[in-house]
């Protein structure tokens, strides 16, 4: 009697471990493969339209305005003589205009709406300034790890116990920078950067 209940408990554990797999992999679909790919397919047709006269940003950050368009590359007019030819894989749309023409519209529409766009800029602080971050130290007999949570999870600091050095390049000194459409890079260490 006890032995024919066991089998059957076993076959209901099975099967609720397959929907959960299931489950993960539809939240998965829907909410990091499907709208990847929609982004995709939204930058991909935007290069494929490209054409003399659009404004257009290098993902190293450099915003220009075109002025050919090859089968691969784009001529960029980026200053008075200065052209430069790219890959159009490295074009993204400049927002930049986009995002000022919405603030003002939102600044001459009525009282009422509260909804306005912002343009950001960053500025370099007027004076450098010390600041201490919490860190996570995991360690075994084998290897010294320093993860700060404060900046992402980012993996500042793996040392080898055993040949006594750092196995990834340990930076003393944060300087955050910014480095084309990233936004803040930081020499040194692991760090993850997700889809923004």
């Amino acid at each position: 009697m006890l032995q024919a209940a066991a089998p059957a408990q076993q076959g209901g554990s099975q099967l609720s471990f397959w929907i959960m797999i299931i489950l993960v992999f539809a939240v998965m679909w829907f909410f990091m493969i499907r709208p990847q790919r929609k982004q995709q397919k939204e930058i991909e047709k935007f290069r494929n339209e490209l054409k003399k006269g659009d404004k257009v940003v290098t993902a190293g950050g450099i915003y220009g305005t075109i002025l050919e368009v090859q089968e691969r590359t784009v001529l960029l007019k980026v200053d008075k003589d200065v052209k430069l030819r790219v890959d159009k894989t490295s074009l993204l749309k400049d927002y930049s205009e986009a995002a000022a023409a919405a603030a003002t519209d939102s600044k001459g529409s009525s009282k009422n709406e509260s909804k306005e766009a912002k343009v950001e800029t960053i500025e370099a602080p007027a004076e450098k300034t010390d600041k201490e971050y919490n860190a996570i130290f995991l360690e075994n007999e084998y290897i010294k790890v320093m993860v700060l949570p404060e900046l992402g999870g980012r993996i500042q600091m793996a040392y080898d116990k055993i040949r006594q050095r750092h196995f990834i390049y340990y930076n003393h000194v944060i300087k955050p920078a910014l480095v084309g459409l990233a936004g803040p890079w930081i020499s040194g260490g692991i760090e993850f950067n997700w889809p923004q």
